[in-house]
């Protein structure tokens, strides 16, 4: 099994979500693939405002991002595996 390397993100990154559900799961010939695999394909940009780690009820350290997306007016708070740093 492959894990996925990811790295570490800091104040101030700049990060996107990372692909949603894949195309493998709508079939090219159904009716409306266009449209869904347009909104599958839209992701979310913005800016890292602040890390935080919380406790899963079964002790598990699960870590959290404060992110300010573009074009959105309040930060939201996201899972790290939901993210992907965007590279320059």
């Amino acid at each position: 099994m492959t894990t996925r390397k990811t790295i570490p993100l800091v104040v101030g990154d700049r990060v996107r979500e990372r692909d949603r559900v894949g195309d493998d799961v709508l079939l090219p010939s159904s009716p409306n693939f266009q449209q869904v695999r347009r909104i599958l394909g839209t992701r979310r940009y913005g800016v890292v405002r602040g890390l935080e780690t919380r406790r899963a009820r079964n002790g598990a350290a699960c870590q959290y991002v404060h992110v300010q997306w573009d074009y959105a007016g309040s930060p939201s708070v996201h899972a790290r595996s939901r993210l992907e740093k965007v590279v320059d």
